[in-house]
């Protein structure tokens, strides 16, 4: 890794170790001062059925670029209800990295693992109350879909930061519920990206429930010309990547997972796409014109 690497801090000297209980809906966390290292902490709550809560191996990783793959920086084991605290093995994490978190199950479901990425680490804020489901592993998978691959997360700024907040624009990030701008107008029952996301979390929730749905999930999501997802994680940056592949058998597999408070699609989609729509305030951009995209991959817009 090149000495020139900018630095940042995840977390002054006085860092929170969270002390989380999941409560209906939300996630509450308390905090006591430390000067130990930098803590993520959160909870592991799966949507679907599962028997153990409490028996997932939470592993914090930075994400790599072009001259190096993701870096573990510490595991936890969950305690009863699910939650985590990962000491992370330093307090700083490069200026163009993302920090995301994989919940592994223990026993034979080793592949149906979740996942949730943290946007900005050196905000202290978001290394606490952590959640980590089905909802944040879809949300990871497809905003990251890019920059995942068998290794992990690979990429840098600005565009792995961009599509790490964008996850955040499909899931709360603390509390594992839908997010403000998918759940609402101009999204929300106004097109089909929502029930389209519920019917990928309904995937996952089988895949999570029964080892069987996983390897259909696994199966499904490979593409025509590589090899089967490792994980879940994995398989749905899959899907986001060839979303007309599979469709009737991911469908299928959904409607054993579907979620009867969030339904998903009543029909199988031409593709499992996530179009969000955004609301702009009339001065910030006019007229957009002349793309170009740069030698790092970068989109660059004119004002027409």
């Amino acid at each position: 890794m090149p000495e020139t690497r900018t630095r940042r801090s995840v977390r002054s000297l006085i860092t929170a170790t969270a002390v989380l209980a999941l409560a209906g809906a939300g996630l509450a966390a308390c905090s006591t001062e430390s000067a130990a290292a930098a803590t993520v902490s959160g909870v592991v709550a799966p949507l679907a059925a599962h028997p153990q809560a409490d028996g997932w191996t939470v592993t914090a990783y930075e994400s790599g670029d072009a001259d190096r793959q993701p870096t573990t920086l510490g595991r936890a084991d969950t305690a009863e209800g699910g939650a985590f605290a990962v000491s992370l093995s330093r307090d700083t994490v490069d200026d163009d990295a993302v920090i995301y978190l994989v919940a592994t199950p223990e026993g034979t479901a080793q592949k149906a693992v979740l996942a949730a990425v943290i946007a900005d680490p050196a905000a202290p804020e978001n290394l606490s109350a952590v959640a980590v489901n089905e909802r944040t592993t879809v949300a990871t998978g497809f905003a990251m879909a890019q920059f995942v691959g068998a290794d992990g997360v690979v990429g840098t700024a600005p565009g792995v930061q961009n599509s790490a907040a964008m996850a955040g624009n499909l899931v709360d990030p603390h509390t594992g519920e839908l997010a403000t701008v998918i759940s609402s107008s101009p999204n929300g029952s106004e097109t089909s990206t929502l029930p389209a996301f519920q019917s990928l979390v309904g995937m996952l929730a089988a895949c999570v429930a029964d080892d069987g749905a996983c390897a259909e999930l696994l199966t499904a999501a490979t593409p025509a010309d590589g090899d089967e997802p490792v994980d879940t994680f994995r398989a749905f940056a899959a899907i986001a990547k060839s979303p007309a592949s599979a469709v009737v058998p991911l469908f299928d597999l959904a409607q054993q997972g579907a979620l009867p408070s969030q339904p998903g699609l009543a029909t199988a989609p031409d593709a499992w796409t996530l179009a969000l729509r955004f609301d702009g305030d009339g001065q910030s951009l006019d007229g957009p014109g002349n793309f170009a995209i740069d030698s790092d991959g970068n989109l660059w817009v004119n004002n027409n």
